[in-house]
């Protein structure tokens, strides 16, 4: 990336004080004579931005989160997402089901029993 500035060749000079006194003079010659008093804004016209609602009808429910009374970490994700709530016995149910369950091809899965090897299974292993 490249980034292109306009460096000042020198420093710009420095006004003199006289010239500098000669303005502040002038600028409070210049308020003696502008009137004081400022204009009335009418708050009629200025733009307001308005609150944003939805329509009638479609306000949408306030719904409280369920409390499931675990205070652990969640383990499994997706299908088992309820895994915590299940027993010890379940639980050791679906980690053998687990266990047994090799993928085929992309989302397809098979039960592979334990005498079988799953590295055999699948479509790149088919002999023709």
């Amino acid at each position: 990336m490249m980034i292109y500035t306009k460096a000042p060749k020198s420093k710009k000079r420095k006004i003199p004080k006289s010239v500098q006194l000669q303005n502040q003079q002038w600028l409070q010659s210049l308020s003696t004579l502008l009137p004081k008093h400022s204009k009335n804004v009418s708050t009629r016209f200025v733009n307001k931005i308005p609150s944003l609602m939805p329509p009638p009808g479609r306000e949408l429910p306030e719904i409280e989160s369920l409390d499931t009374g675990f205070k652990g970490a969640l383990t499994k994700s997706g299908i088992m997402k309820d895994y915590h709530k299940l027993t010890k016995e379940d639980r050791e149910s679906v980690d053998h089901i687990a266990q047994c369950v090799a993928p085929i091809h992309k989302s397809s899965y098979v039960y592979v029993s334990a005498g079988m090897n799953p590295a055999s299974l699948g479509r790149k292993n088919e002999v023709l």
